[in-house]
This record gives C-alpha cells, sequence and structure tokens, in this order.
C-alpha cells in the first residue's frame, strides 16, 4: 500500500507526531491491538479521576516489539477513530513521551511502570536516573492501574518502585476501576442481566483477598488486559 506521507516521515523518525490537538493533559500509551472494552474501561476511569479528555497515543516503534508495518498501522488507526481522540508517535519511551507532552499524565499499568524503573531499558542506572529526571522536569506525572503480573494481581502499592519514580504516581484501586467497570456494563444493559451476569461467572481462584467480594473473572480479565 502507498502510505500516507505523514506515516512515512513517522516511520523514517522525520515527524515526531500527528493527530494531535494543541494541548494534551491525559495520555493513554498502548499497542492498541485490537483497542477493546478493557482499553476502553481505563479511560473512563482515568478521565473521572483526572478530569481531561483522555486521547490515545500509539507509538509506530516500541521498546519491545517491531515496528509498525504501514498495514498494521492502517487497522490500529481505524480502531482508534472509533474510540475516541487519538495521537499517532514516533515516541517509544517515555522521555521522549514526555518531551512531547509535557505537563501530562500519562495512563500506564503497573508492568509498565516496572518498565520505567528496569535498568534493561536503559545504558544503565545513572542513564534510567536521568530519564526520570527528565520527566520530572517536564512536570509528567502517571496515574497507574493494577495488573496481573507473573501470576498475581498487583497495584502500585505492591510494587518496588525506585523513590524518584514512586513520587510521580498515582494509584487507581480494585474499587475505583470497578465503578468504572460496572457503569460501562450496565450502559445498554437492564438491571436483570447485569445481575445475571455477576450471578453466573465465578469469581477467580486467584483473585486476591483485598479486591471486592463481588469482583468476577470478567473483572480480572477486563482489568488485566486493559493496556495490551
Amino acid at each position: 500500500m502507498t502510505a500516507p506521507i505523514e506515516w512515512q516521515r513517522l516511520m523514517s523518525g522525520d515527524l515526531a507526531m500527528f493527530g494531535t490537538p494543541p494541548s494534551i493533559k491525559a495520555v493513554f500509551p498502548g499497542a492498541f491491538n485490537p483497542i477493546h472494552q478493557g482499553h476502553q474501561t481505563i479511560a473512563r476511569v482515568a478521565e473521572t479521576r483526572l478530569d481531561y479528555p483522555i486521547h490515545f497515543e500509539l507509538s509506530v516503534t516500541n521498546v519491545d516489539k517491531p515496528a509498525l508495518s504501514y498495514w498494521h498501522l492502517e487497522r490500529r488507526i481505524q480502531g482508534l477513530k472509533a474510540a475516541g481522540s487519538y495521537v499517532i508517535t514516533s515516541a517509544p519511551t517515555f522521555r521522549e513521551k514526555a518531551t512531547l507532552f509535557p505537563s501530562a499524565c500519562f495512563i500506564v499499568g503497573a508492568d509498565t511502570i516496572l518498565r520505567i524503573d528496569n535498568d534493561r531499558y536503559y545504558a544503565g542506572p545513572s542513564d534510567r536516573m536521568a530519564a526520570i529526571d527528565y520527566i520530572t522536569s517536564q512536570n509528567c506525572r502517571f496515574l497507574v492501574f493494577g495488573r496481573m503480573i507473573d501470576g498475581s494481581f498487583n497495584t502500585l502499592g505492591d510494587l518496588k518502585l525506585s523513590p524518584h519514580l514512586r513520587q510521580l504516581c498515582d494509584e487507581v484501586t480494585a474499587s475505583e476501576f470497578q465503578r468504572g467497570y460496572l457503569l460501562k456494563r450496565s450502559q445498554g444493559s437492564d438491571l436483570v442481566s447485569l445481575c445475571t451476569l455477576f450471578l453466573t461467572i465465578p469469581r477467580p481462584s486467584f483473585c486476591p483477598s483485598r479486591l471486592p467480594r463481588e469482583w468476577t473473572r470478567e473483572h480480572i480479565r477486563c482489568f488485566s488486559r486493559g493496556f495490551r
């Protein structure tokens, strides 16, 4: 396929982003392959929490995955157009994202915030600290949702982060996410069908005791898939 000139410039590194309004205060980065209900529930909860419109951000390059082809980029943009506001960038790291979106809050999962604090993604510990210091200087923050990590559900409070990064993070609790999930599920559904859903889907055996009692297998699946 013949790609639009903006896509070609993104892939070559000549263009940092396109499809963005003048100022973005809440950015939800992800692969969105494809965008699904989990993403949209997280966006709803984050928008309520931050009181800013949420913008999905898709980078054509990724620190853990191959660069997107034009065909894959076209398919993901189609999904994002249907979901809400979005921006396409060539910013695989949060140091680069902080340059594009100063003073923004990034919506991330617990697994992503751990990667930001992992020396593996930097030239070394000093480079990691320099990146976090730069993100701080750009007045950026992170809103951290819980995530399944190595078979257990982890929220921000469960993670061991460096103090410099931890001070930039705010937590979304399981109960806060649940309220957003229930609101999303209830739209377009009558009360009987919603109650039937919760009565017929059993709680998962791996559900930690701190999660609300009424959480179901579908709750956990929705929450844990939200950042893929």
